[in-house]
């Protein structure tokens, strides 16, 4: 009867240990694919900031002078930003040849003087997450008031991996450049369950008022 006893001690003995070693290799093997999937996530997401042209900061728009020189940056089809004389994008060529200098320095001064500045906010709309951190808001100085609604892909890392404009009130390209923008910027919570492949849809409301 002894015997017996320990024999199946011994045995569950084995058995417990065949448990525990197959469960810690379950949880290593589990633990490579999530790392894995962490590193494919991440090139998505450099991919997807190539593809749309997001990843470099928009140059602030200011207007008045700055060291004599008067421009605005304005963006090409390529995606590069270039400057312009913003007196030459304000008049015919006719009228830049009866305008004096003196009146093409003193002019955008008076604009800066008199423009209202429109300050951003943002509302985010995304079922079964929430925010973590904080939520971004774009970067600039902004004049025109209105809204700018970015939707927004989000994978289980609670990562921003695509955006796009849904709707806007604002067609400044600048201003929704910005917008999405800070949305990438945006982080959210993990959701394991969600799948690896799988992305979230939802929406940031940028209001500028």
């Amino acid at each position: 009867m002894a015997q017996e006893s320990n024999f199946f001690f011994r045995l569950l003995i084995i058995i417990c240990l065949c448990l525990t070693a197959y469960s810690t290799y379950t949880a290593h093997k589990t633990k490579q694919k999530l790392d894995s999937f962490i590193e494919e996530s991440r090139a998505r997401q450099e991919d997807s900031k190539a593809l749309y042209g997001i990843g470099t900061t928009v140059p602030k728009i200011t207007f008045g002078t700055s060291g004599g020189n008067n421009t605005t940056p304005m963006r090409q089809d390529n995606g590069t930003i270039v400057t312009r004389n913003r007196a030459e994008t304000a008049r015919t060529p006719q009228e830049r040849v009866h305008q004096s200098p003196e009146a093409e320095t003193k002019e955008p001064a008076k604009v800066a003087r008199t423009a209202s500045r429109a300050v951003p906010s943002a509302k985010v709309r995304i079922n079964d997450r929430y925010v973590e951190g904080k939520t971004y808001l774009p970067e600039g100085k902004f004049t025109e008031k209105g809204t700018v609604t970015v939707a927004i892909y989000v994978d289980f890392l609670g990562t921003v991996s695509k955006t796009e404009i849904s709707s806007a009130t604002i067609q400044d390209e600048d201003v929704q450049y910005a917008c999405r923008e800070a949305a990438l910027k945006t982080r959210f919570s993990l959701d394991v369950h969600a799948g690896h492949d799988n992305l979230l849809k939802g929406t940031i409301l940028y209001e500028f008022k």
